[in-house]
């Protein structure tokens, strides 16, 4: 955390004072008529609706600011911030989505399989939790490529990734990134966690690595909304409970939360600085004091000043069960390495453990856990 950077980067529901109730109608913009099947939720959360008839929709227990997110197979989805509610209902209007889904052709079918294996490991994941999850409608992902000329010179290794086709003698092309849009929201099943998690998902790029030394990076942003299984046997639940704490131990949600709350060390985390020593040229990991350097500007909102471009090692010490020791009391054991980066002057962490923006990369066993691991925003523990 060969290193590979991920941002697991959404915006998510904002927590804040007093539960109330959303209420509102969703219209076509041209014809003004009602859209009705269409999910209407707050994002990152398990609150959500689907519109009726008339276009109508409620949520209840919420809490402000937000983001509300309507979804639907035939619009284009629409987020709406609130920072109050609103005095009366709200009014919505969807833009119908330029592209059907039936007008997209599959030229290469096996390129678009590696095409679609490759968004999925890289979104959903690899670990336990990824290969547990699947993505039930992947026929709605468009794929685009930007690609590079390369120098075909027998004996470069460069050469074997990427396009079969050569423009120039001497040279080809091989992919330098894959951007992936959707031409609606996708489904993702969780068996494992016990949920449906259903994505509108805004943008995604990977960047290819081809070079020693470099690190293979992606980016996305998207709107989540968690349906729970509905569930009446105690010892299902229970399972999804377990592996639900499993997959909240040491993922970035957990993390941030620690950092949020200055408890890293009870939390299970130590941090690292490296930096070599100029007589032996070794390199020295000192430990790193972060609390310097955090800023509350309110009950809910934690800012990282002055570690732009900052890279530190993150050990997190795990219990045989994989809960978090107490770092602060007892460091023994082989902790798991990771690594942080801050991106920005300054970056901002909420006190549920999401961020705004890109501001915080995460590599190494951190990264690992991505969609195919990802909880709601409000996820606890319960004691």
């Amino acid at each position: 955390m060969k290193i590979t950077l991920h941002v697991l980067c959404h915006f998510l529901l904002f927590s804040a004072f007093g539960q109330t109730t959303l209420s509102g109608y969703l219209i076509e913009e041209d014809s003004g008529k009602p859209v009705e099947f269409a999910t209407a939720y707050i994002n990152g959360t398990t609150i959500g609706a689907v519109s009726d008839g008339k276009g109508f929709f409620q949520l209840k227990k919420i809490k402000y600011p937000l983001d509300l997110v309507v979804s639907h197979l035939s619009y284009e989805s629409a987020v709406v911030h609130l920072e109050t509610a609103p005095q009366e209902p709200l009014q919505v209007k969807l833009k119908s989505r330029a592209v059907n889904l039936s007008s997209i052709k599959v030229v290469d079918n096996d390129l678009r399989k590696r095409n679609v294996q490759q968004f999925i490991e890289n979104f959903i994941g690899r670990d336990e939790f990824g290969k547990a999850a699947n993505l039930t409608n992947d026929q709605v992902l468009l794929f685009n490529k930007d690609y590079e000329k390369v120098k075909a010179t027998r004996g470069n290794i460069q050469i074997n990734v990427g396009g079969k086709n050569i423009n120039e003698e001497g040279y080809r092309e091989r992919p330098v990134n894959m951007k992936v849009s959707a031409q609606g929201p996708l489904v993702i099943d969780q068996p494992a966690l016990g949920y449906k998690i259903r994505v509108d998902l805004e943008s995604f790029q990977l960047n290819y690595a081809y070079r020693l030394g470099q690190s293979q990076t992606v980016y996305w942003l998207g709107y989540y909304f968690f349906e729970p299984y509905k569930v009446e046997n105690d010892r299902l639940q229970k399972r999804y409970e377990k592996n639900r704490e499993k997959a909240y131990y040491h993922s970035p949600q957990h993390f941030l939360q620690a950092l949020y709350s200055q408890q890293l060390g009870a939390s299970g985390y130590q941090l690292f600085q490296r930096r070599k020593d100029p007589d032996t040229n070794e390199t020295i990991y000192e430990r790193f004091d972060i609390a310097p350097y955090l800023k509350y500007t309110d009950e809910e909102t934690l800012v990282i000043t002055d570690l732009k471009d900052v890279v530190l090692d993150v050990l997190y010490y795990p219990k045989a069960n994989g809960k978090p020791k107490n770092v602060t009391k007892n460091a023994k054991g082989a902790p798991i390495q990771s690594l942080i980066q801050f991106m920005d002057p300054q970056c901002v962490v909420r006190a549920d453990g999401t961020m705004p923006s890109y501001s915080i990369r995460f590599g190494g066993q951190l990264a690992e856990k991505k969609v195919g691991a990802m909880l709601p925003d409000n996820y606890r523990i319960e004691d």
